[in-house]
């Protein structure tokens, strides 16, 4: 199998289901507008989206930088969205840089489930990054950091740093 070391983003809309429960048509509406929106954003950075499941979108990279600005560029978009809205639409990132299996399109393996752990632990509308990330970052990043310590996300490599990015 084909493998390659990738910067993965994994974003997900915080309270979807309860979103979903008291609005499904605007919900609906509403993650369709957010998709696309993040779709060309992961464009113009340089990335492809290789996977989409429910309110979940996964994103590749080969720059760890494009990919961190990626997210920013989201989040910021998303802001100025909830800004004309009466219910917020808050998402959650998760950054890790992995060597991962090519399988088609898609993409595999233990640090595709890393990434996504991290952003389930991620506050709404944080950006979190993995040690191995920041690593390759910290010297060029444009962004400060919270150092947030060591974090477990159990995975079967044990403990891993991560920070939040401001």
């Amino acid at each position: 199998m084909q493998r390659r070391l990738a910067t993965i983003l994994v974003t997900d809309v915080v309270g979807y289901s309860r979103l979903m429960e008291a609005a499904e048509e605007t919900t609906a509406a509403r993650l369709q507008r957010c998709h696309q929106a993040m779709s060309q954003a992961v464009k113009a950075a340089d990335g492809r989206v290789f996977n989409r499941a429910g309110d979940a979108m996964l994103a590749e990279f080969a720059s760890p930088i494009n990919a961190l600005r990626c997210a920013v560029q989201i989040r910021e978009s998303m802001a100025a969205e909830n800004a004309d809205s009466a219910e917020r639409f808050q998402l959650r990132f998760g950054l890790h840089l992995a060597d991962v299996m090519v399988s088609g399109d898609d993409l595999l393996g233990d640090g595709i489930n890393l990434a996504a752990r991290i952003q389930q632990s991620a506050d709404p509308d944080a950006i979190w990054v993995s040690q191995p990330l920041f690593d390759q970052i910290k010297r060029h990043s444009p962004y400060s950091f919270d150092d947030l310590g060591e974090r477990s996300f159990n995975v079967r490599f044990g403990l891993h740093g991560a920070f939040a990015g401001r």
